[in-house]
């Protein structure tokens, strides 16, 4: 009987499918990062620039599905909601949800997100 020795390195890097050469990917030199990452603080800070009825678009690069198509914001929140407050494991620990939008993926559904990471729709409207 043949014995397979196994490298748990090797089986991590293959389950990641590659994370690192992604990270690596994605690194952005610093000096753009800075001024993206001041961008990004004062669009927070300003808080939610956007009104019910008006078509926005998820922003490049935040992963967020739809980059490009129009959404369009259905509800904004009086005071925005904070999913995961007490489980810091959560990707949307501490997420500042105040915008709620309805968009097309396989079908039309809603969600609530963060309103910092969307852009006014510049695209093409048809006509009514």
């Amino acid at each position: 009987m043949r014995s397979i020795e196994l490298d748990l390195g090797e089986m991590l890097a293959r389950a990641s499918g590659g994370r690192d050469q992604q990270e690596q990917h994605r690194q952005t030199p610093d000096d753009v990062l800075a001024i993206t990452l001041k961008e990004i603080s004062a669009r927070y800070a300003a808080g939610n620039p956007f009104k019910v009825g008006e078509l926005i678009t998820p922003r490049k690069g935040y992963g967020i599905k739809g980059e490009g198509r129009p959404h369009v914001v259905v509800e904004i929140a009086e005071k925005p909601l904070v999913p995961g407050e007490t489980n810091s494991g959560s990707p949307d620990f501490g997420a500042r949800l105040d915008i709620r939008v309805i968009c097309e993926q396989c079908h039309l559904h809603a969600y609530w997100n963060e309103s910092w990471q969307f852009e006014r729709y510049t695209g093409p409207v048809a006509e009514v």
